[in-house]
């Protein structure tokens, strides 16, 4: 037995259309299709905030984790697809936003998620976790074609962060590993390939990046190294190739190239 409904969905914020299809014997009976040409985060997340938000305040400032589910969530079982043409996340704008959905009580997941961010593509899947006062947003995937210093970076891996609003930026990790391709990030020099391991986190004005394992080819040599980043901000770079090594640092994250401390030795 199944039933058939389809809707529009009109707002100052949000306009979207839909249809959603009852089956009552599958293990997730409500099936939807959302459609929408522009959306703001902002709107979904007021769309969804009886699921995302369920603590007090006081619960969500001194993050006291789990509270009580209401059984309509404990119940949910939602599968289907989405797609929004323009997606306005704070101030990113992402176009042709493709995902399958699985709601399935506390957890809700968008597993085949593809992007475009500008000429950069963004594929994997995206997991929330509703047990806690909080949502918790885990992203497990790839990033390519990403435009970075007048060169290109992928990245694969994971970003989390909780909560909601401006604070999920600020509360944002990734970690995993990347490469780049013909960087002018060092004054006078192009890096034409850096690659390894990475981990992310958000300061108060720029991002904390830091990576060990770090390999790169500079002026046709095999450089080892490492990243890190000071407590001004600043980003550092230590490098070795055989007995020559490089120490340079610079405000990267704010448009300046990498200064050399000392010269190649």
């Amino acid at each position: 037995c199944s039933r058939d409904w389809s809707s529009d969905v009109c707002s100052s914020d949000l306009e979207a259309q839909g249809d959603y299809r009852v089956e009552y014997a599958a293990a997730a009976p409500l099936q939807v299709h959302f459609t929408a040409n522009t959306a703001d985060g902002g709107a979904l997340e007021k769309l969804l905030e009886p699921a995302l938000s369920r603590g007090g305040l006081l619960s969500k400032t001194l993050n006291l984790g789990k509270v009580p589910i209401p059984e309509w969530l404990h119940n949910m079982r939602v599968g289907g697809t989405l797609q929004v043409n323009t997606l306005t996340l704070g101030g990113v704008t992402a176009t042709r936003v493709k995902s399958r959905l699985e709601w399935n009580g506390e957890n809700l997941a968008l597993p085949g998620l593809s992007a475009q961010v500008g000429p950069a593509t963004l594929a994997g899947g995206l997991t929330l976790d509703l047990t806690g006062s909080q949502p918790h947003y885990e992203f497990a995937g790839k990033g390519s074609g990403i435009p970075w210093r007048n060169g290109s970076l992928e990245a694969e891996g994971t970003a989390a962060t909780f909560g909601s609003g401006g604070d999920l930026l600020g509360r944002l990790a990734l970690r995993g590993k990347f490469t780049a391709r013909n960087l002018e990030i060092l004054q006078g020099r192009r890096v034409a390939l850096a690659q390894g391991p990475f981990e992310m986190t958000w300061g108060r004005s720029t991002p904390v990046v830091s990576s060990t394992g770090l390999t790169a080819t500079l002026e046709g040599l095999s450089w080892n190294g490492t990243v890190e980043t000071r407590d001004s901000g600043e980003v550092s770079l230590k490098l070795t190739s055989g007995e020559r090594s490089l120490r340079a640092a610079g405000a990267v994250f704010k448009g300046d190239p990498l200064i050399s401390e000392q010269p190649p030795q």
